[in-house]
């Protein structure tokens, strides 16, 4: 009904009940929601719709009179009256617009699918400032509907939802944004920490959490101290002050023996951001290197002492050369060994020179037996192969897979004594999904107390049997990292004077450990 509120106390009463009702949400589609229908009850239309713009003038929200269009259709219909419909006249003249007869105007558009054609529309802007953010089209059935009254009505009603279109569009945004600032925060494998000036808590990610042992939620708003036990994190925020620019690092270590890098930095407005990143592998490998570097100096010491005295004792007696001969050529042989698998392991672990392919494992193993076969003939050991005729192809490095069973095949070889037996078997286990290379021998066996520890760097057994007692301590460690570069695992079985079995399960259902497909 046109002139509804004609007076101006009414028209004011009228404004505010609306804009405590645009005021009590900050949801975007609620607020559409509420100014189409608030404005077509007011101005008695029979139905409107609503656009919402982005600061280009393109249409980011929608509220059609048409709800039942499918979006394709929607997008359609609001590109068209963009173009040349009432809408987009509104919006590029900058000011409100009714049209009397609809049969007599072109600013409106009718599409072949409209089941009835309205006769009266009015289509105002809803600015804020210099900013058009909205478009407002209001329809009615009968023609001259709508008066300059009615413009001014939905004018101030316009001014009205633009503002709380701007504040829904603001909420929105900063939920968006704090949305994804909180999957940064959960994804982030680094520990971050927030607190205000006072050093309350404002935030922890997941990560931080674990860390320091405490739930994400409890912890907000508590001071640091009260949550936070760790002696070196806290003494990182000990160096802090209001004034400071710089950030402050620090090495934090917790009770399980972590490590982490820590970098506390001032966030004017805000308060201190901690970040910390886990170095608890690059400490380890630290250590292993030192480790490494310090076994390898005490076993290349034999060897040159051997060669050194060899070498004197040459000048000396040179009538006996061959046998120092044989002392500097078996001393060079082992430094060489020593050498060369150590450069094999560190290849291995760090996925370098890995040839993938899919093929029958057997094609790893042939060679690898024909050698074991004379290896064992040579030492008088019986040997024996059987693998499955079913087993399925695997992904595999084939010279890797095969150095590792080589390894396996020459350490039993050499543990058994004359007269005893080795026997190498490849079959599957469903219960691992993998293909089971077990190498057996009838050696004296090794000690409960070794076998933990049978497959580190540079480990030998305390015994004058064991296999790796000749060696450079690497063969096994070559073994389990071939083993789980291919995504399995190696391991000993064995009992005093019963013999040993040495084991390698590659699974046939999964990608190597490097995710090489």
């Amino acid at each position: 009904m046109p002139g509804t509120g004609s007076s101006p106390t009414e028209k004011l009463q009228l404004l505010y009940k609306i804009s405590l009702q645009l005021s009590s949400t900050l949801n975007l589609d609620d607020v559409l929601g509420k100014v189409l229908s608030l404005t077509v009850s007011t101005l008695g239309a029979s139905k409107g719709s609503i656009f919402v713009l982005g600061s280009d003038g393109r249409v980011v929200r929608r509220l059609l009179a048409r709800g039942d269009l499918p979006l394709e259709d929607s997008r359609q219909v609001v590109a068209r009256v963009m173009e040349v419909g009432l809408a987009g006249w509104v919006y590029r003249h900058r000011t409100p617009a009714i049209i009397s007869d609809t049969r007599d105007d072109k600013r409106w558009v009718t599409f072949s699918d409209d089941t009835t054609t309205p006769r009266s529309a009015l289509a105002v802007p809803l600015v804020r400032g210099e900013i058009i953010n909205g478009l407002l089209t209001l329809v009615h059935p009968q023609p001259g509907f709508f008066s300059n009254y009615d413009v001014e009505l939905a004018v101030a009603i316009a001014g009205l939802a633009a503002v709380a279109v701007e504040h829904a569009l603001l909420f929105a945004q900063v939920n968006a944004e704090r949305r994804t600032l909180a999957a940064v925060l959960q994804s982030v494998r680094a520990a971050i920490v927030v607190t205000n000036a006072e050093q309350r808590i404002l935030l922890l990610n997941p990560s931080a959490a674990a860390i320091l042992e405490t739930d994400p939620q409890e912890a907000i708003g508590k001071p640091l101290e009260a949550i936070i036990a760790n002696p070196s994190l806290l003494q990182l925020y000990e160096q802090s002050s209001p004034d400071m620019i710089a950030p402050i690092t620090g090495e934090v270590h917790t009770a399980d023996n972590s490590s982490f890098n820590a970098t506390l930095s001032p966030v004017p407005g805000v308060g201190y951001a901690t970040v910390l990143h886990d170095i608890t592998f690059l400490k380890r490998l630290n250590d292993l290197k030192t480790e490494s570097l310090t076994a390898v100096s005490h076993d290349l010491r034999g060897p040159l002492g051997i060669i050194l005295g060899s070498a004197q004792m040459m000048v000396q007696h040179a009538q006996e050369q061959s046998e120092f001969i044989e002392l500097i050529t078996s001393a060079v042989d082992r430094m060489r060994t020593l050498v060369e698998r150590q450069l094999d392991l560190s290849r291995i672990e760090a996925g370098q020179h890995l040839e993938w392919e899919t093929a029958p494992i057997q094609e790893a193993l042939d060679d690898v037996l024909i050698e074991a076969r004379a290896q064992a003939q040579l030492k008088q050991v019986q040997f024996s192969a059987h693998c499955s005729p079913d087993l399925p192809p695997i992904r595999m490095d084939r010279m890797r897979l095969g150095q590792a069973v080589a390894n396996l095949l020459d350490n039993a070889i050499k543990y058994t004594p004359a007269g005893g037996r080795v026997m190498l078997s490849a079959g599957k286990d469903p219960d691992q999904e993998a293909i089971v290379i077990r190498v057996t021998d009838t050696g004296p066996g090794i000690p409960p107390e070794a076998l933990p520890k049978l497959f580190s760097r540079y480990s030998q057994v305390d015994s004058v049997q064991t296999v790796e007692q000749q060696g450079v301590g690497l063969g096994l460690a070559i073994v389990r990292s071939v083993a789980k570069a291919h995504g399995g695992r190696a391991w000993a079985e064995s009992e005093l004077g019963q013999g040993t079995t040495f084991a390698i399960a590659i699974p046939y259902n999964s990608a190597p450990a490097d995710g090489s497909s």
